[in-house]
């Protein structure tokens, strides 16, 4: 393609009102693939449906680690900081290779890597059941489980927002409530097995159950690609749109780049990142808690179901509730991170099983709202045909806090001989994570009062092939 043809092809919206913009963009969409006039529809609502039990593997393993915490530390007999980096290192790799996701499935799409990151995630499981210390589950729980569920998470978000539209944020509450359905179901899971077969029977039939996400993978059909004629010198190219401005095509690096020169994007996942670290703390000491405080066991093993069972109600109804178009989804999820905060801060006054159960119905539909409409709130700050390398970004900082949460909580207890620290400090990092997107949505209002266009740059990278 020559320069000059690149100049001519280059379209400038600046008069064009926002909804004839937005009827561009989705029409370049549907034609690469990423939006088809069949959204919402049945094949759709299946998608959902696989995604929804990926969901329930990921944030199954992923928040239960409560349950397999006390299990090895009874096991190995060693220190709980120790310990927490076996749960605290799947959920930094898993960020870290995100960005790699992104770029795999653009290239080999949903389906494909999302089965592969099935075997790779099952394979840790079995290989963890060989484990003879906690040095070797290290690698086999937290390296190996920790890149499949990387590669299964991203792809089941993506592909159920490319399919969904008009009911996109009742689709991602169902998808996301697997996560409250995976606490309840591999909390449980998790505990049966450890007593009928012990944790290396546990570890070995995990992997198998892990390994049915595959199947469900193999549901996520590729979207197929529109049949339209494209001017010449389009053909093969893709069309960067930089607010009002159509330029050539760029490399997926560039993509990157363009996405960090986003501020309100960058103060998005910055207060994630912040609010991430707080939110793995009652997943994974909260028993451990319960049980410093004399509660029996029988009763402890309800904590986590609870939040598990509050979270699916709280994704469900604020889902369907962020659907109606009087619902700004940046400040009801920016809202959660807060009153999460508030509960976690609160959760050290609370010394008895009935008042923790109590904590539990709280905190779990606010954790939903927080895991279930943060990527719709995305899709708001980057658009949908940016949301697999602004997720995978997104994941990359979020597996950072990950990586340090659960082991900054246990550090906290050993230096201190309480939980209460611990639980302060995630609390306060919640309330923090909530007061920066609320700011960068002010930041955003504060420059298109004055006229700036530093802040609010939106990227969409649309590809326009003939077939």
């Amino acid at each position: 393609m020559s320069d000059n043809g690149v100049v001519e092809n280059i379209k400038t919206t600046q008069d064009t009102p926002e909804d004839e913009k937005e009827a561009h963009v989705q029409d370049l969409l549907s034609k690469k693939g990423h939006i088809s006039e069949d959204a919402d529809s049945g094949l759709g609502w299946i998608i959902v449906f696989a995604s929804f039990v990926n969901h329930v593997m990921f944030f199954g393993i992923n928040l239960s680690f409560g349950v397999i915490y006390v299990v090895l530390l009874d096991y190995f007999d060693t220190k709980r900081g120790d310990t927490a980096w076996i749960g605290s290192i799947p959920t930094g790799i898993l960020g870290i290779v995100a960005p790699v996701t992104g770029i795999l499935t653009d290239k080999y799409g949903c389906r494909t890597v999302t089965m592969s990151g099935s075997v790779i995630a099952s394979s840790g499981f079995v290989i963890s059941s060989f484990a003879p210390n906690i040095d070797i589950l290290y690698i086999s729980y937290g390296v190996l489980v920790g890149i499949g569920l990387g590669l299964m998470y991203l792809p089941s978000k993506v592909i159920v927002n490319q399919y969904m539209k008009k009911r996109r944020s009742l689709a991602n509450g169902i998808c996301s409530s697997g996560g409250g359905v995976g606490t309840m179901a591999f909390a449980a899971m998790f505990q049966t097995l450890n007593a009928a077969y012990g944790f290396r029977g546990m570890f070995l039939i995990s992997g198998a159950v892990v390994l049915n996400a595959a199947v469900c993978g193999a549901l996520y059909r590729p979207k197929k690609q529109g049949h339209r004629k494209t001017p010449p010198l389009l053909d093969g190219a893709s069309e960067l749109q930089i607010k009002d401005k159509v330029c050539c095509k760029i490399s997926p690096i560039q993509g990157y780049t363009h996405l960090l020169h986003n501020i309100q994007y960058c103060m998005f996942i910055f207060g994630n990142a912040l609010a991430t670290i707080g939110i793995f703390v009652p997943f994974a000491h909260l028993p451990r808690r319960a049980r410093d405080l004399q509660v029996p066991e029988h009763q402890v093993a309800w904590l986590l179901p609870m939040i598990g069972f509050a979270s699916v109600a709280g994704r469900l109804f604020f889902g369907w509730i962020g659907d109606f178009s009087c619902v700004n989804i940046k400040v009801l999820w920016a809202w959660s991170n807060i009153l999460c905060g508030i509960c976690v801060i609160v959760c050290p006054f609370l010394t008895s099983f009935p008042l923790l159960m109590g904590f539990a119905a709280i905190f779990g539909p606010l954790s939903g709202v927080w895991t279930g409409l943060k990527t719709v709130a995305l899709v708001d700050v980057v658009g949908l045909e940016n949301l697999g390398k602004a997720l995978g970004l997104m994941m990359f900082a979020q597996g950072f806090s990950g990586f340090i949460s659960s082991p900054l909580a246990g550090w906290l207890y050993d230096v201190t001989g309480t939980y209460a620290a611990s639980f302060y400090t995630a609390g306060a990092l919640f309330i923090c994570g909530g007061i920066m997107v609320l700011s960068q949505m002010k930041l955003r209002n504060v420059c298109k009062q004055r006229g700036s266009d530093g802040v609010d740059v939106k990227f969409t990278v649309v590809s326009v092939v003939d077939p």
